[in-house]
């Protein structure tokens, strides 16, 4: 997890893709096929192929992509669906996709009372660096979402936080990492790749995809230095560093 880019787990918006509605009978057969959208075309008896995609980002593959449009919930394959609000309630409840997830809620409405979330229009993921590079699990808006909320991650397990522009590592979450490295809290991140190690190369670099390699300099706190080559793994982060990754974006799980 990278400190610097706790903002970009903040990002959101509301637009809407202005597409078909899914019939919910489809939608029940297809949600569990991994090209979604190529299900609902096949059961409506469409054979185009133009839902067929490859999603690229800067050398980075992801063939499912990690981010929807904003007001949409990954449900898998690649694709998104518009999460809206339906009024009155039924005895249906909520979609079991988005239900307890978070992000989506109706608000009261004094007129038609409570509503429960349903899922309309498809839409595509897409991949944006910014976020944890892995394919959300159904019912998140994106990796983001899903970082946050569950501490699910990609990168090289080093846990860090910048003072006065200094990087120190606050935890490994990975102990064989930790030992083969001789990696320790406190630990001063140097370099990166040769490059100096602050919120600027953060920033440009964005989230590491699993199977990239990484090389740091650091200085232990007896002013030794040190380097070790880390590749990039999916892990979740400890209790702790999710409950400060979590405070310091203002994020109250439920």
């Amino acid at each position: 997890m990278r400190s610097a880019l706790i903002a970009a787990i903040l990002g959101g918006g509301t637009s809407v893709l202005a597409q078909g509605q899914v019939d919910p009978a489809i939608h029940k057969l297809c949600i569990e096929a991994k090209d979604y959208a190529g299900c609902v075309r096949a059961m409506k008896g469409d054979s185009s192929t133009s839902g067929n995609r490859v999603i690229n980002s800067q050398g980075a593959d992801i063939a499912e992509g990690n981010q929807c449009p904003a007001g949409f919930a990954y449900i898998g394959g690649g694709n998104c669906q518009e999460v809206r609000c339906q009024y009155p309630s039924s005895d249906l409840g909520h979609d079991q996709i988005v239900a307890g997830k978070p992000g989506w809620g109706c608000k009261y409405n004094w007129l038609r009372g409570a509503g429960e979330l349903r899922l309309g229009a498809v839409g595509r993921a897409s991949a944006n660096k910014q976020c944890p590079m892995f394919e959300p699990s159904p019912g998140y808006n994106s990796s983001c979402t899903e970082a946050i909320h569950t501490g699910r991650m990609v990168g090289t397990g080093l846990v860090s936080e910048p003072r006065m522009g200094i990087f120190y590592i606050t935890a490994v979450q990975d102990s064989e990492i930790a030992a083969k490295c001789d990696i320790g809290i406190e630990d001063k991140i140097l370099t990166l790749n040769g490059q100096v190690y602050d919120e600027a190369l953060l920033k440009a670099k964005g989230f590491p995809s699993k199977g990239d390699s990484f090389t740091y300099e650091l200085e232990k706190p007896s002013g030794r230095k040190t380097s070790c080559t880390i590749t990039a793994f999916e892990f979740t982060l400890d209790k702790k560093s999710l409950e400060d990754l979590q405070k310091k974006a203002n994020y109250k799980p439920k």
